[in-house]
């Protein structure tokens, strides 16, 4: 009887232990799945150095990747001087924003159609709203814009991003974009 008795006992144990092991570490997992939602603020991306190789970053994944993958925003030299340029994918509508703060971005703004510009050419070299540019006085490449936003739309995959370029320092860029 008292054998029945202790092993009843030690059933009883481990059945309140493995019961608390599964609650801890089903709240572990809570705590790491809330953790992931939590919004960080910006990402930040410092480019290679685009006098090397050209660069390339998918939004979407957070990393750098080949001209024939996904990409969003690449940076890459071009004409007689081999002046650095910003480029999007042709497939994405961008709108430029001078009159909003990066922080204040938190959806796709309703004036984003008034905003938008179809030839994506006007960010590179030369174009009308060159991102990076040469100031011939310090023969120097920097931003031009720094404090501009850039609203991105990938209509095919429904997502949307805000994106700030801060600096150019011999040919390694910076931004910060964040999914709106």
């Amino acid at each position: 009887m008292m054998g029945v008795l202790k092993m009843k006992i030690k059933n009883i144990n481990f059945n309140i232990m493995f019961s608390a092991l599964i609650f801890f570490c089903g709240c572990e997992d809570k705590e790491v799945d809330s953790s992931e939602e939590l919004n960080l603020g910006p990402i930040s991306v410092t480019t290679g150095n685009v006098n090397v190789s050209d660069f390339y970053f998918d939004l979407i994944s957070g990393e750098e990747t080949e001209s024939s993958d996904l990409w969003w925003i690449a940076v890459k030299t071009e004409g007689d001087y081999n002046m650095p340029s910003i480029f999007f994918n042709e497939d994405l509508d961008v709108a430029v924003y001078d009159d909003l703060l990066f922080g204040d971005v938190t959806e796709l703004p309703s004036t984003f159609l008034d905003h938008l510009e179809t030839n994506h050419s006007v960010f590179r070299y030369e174009g009308s709203y060159e991102i990076l540019s040469y100031n011939m006085e310090i023969h120097k490449v920097g931003v031009t814009y720094p404090d501009y936003v850039y609203v991105i739309r990938y209509s095919d995959m429904n997502k949307i991003f805000k994106v700030q370029f801060i600096e150019y320092l011999s040919g390694v860029t910076v931004f910060q974009y964040s999914e709106v």
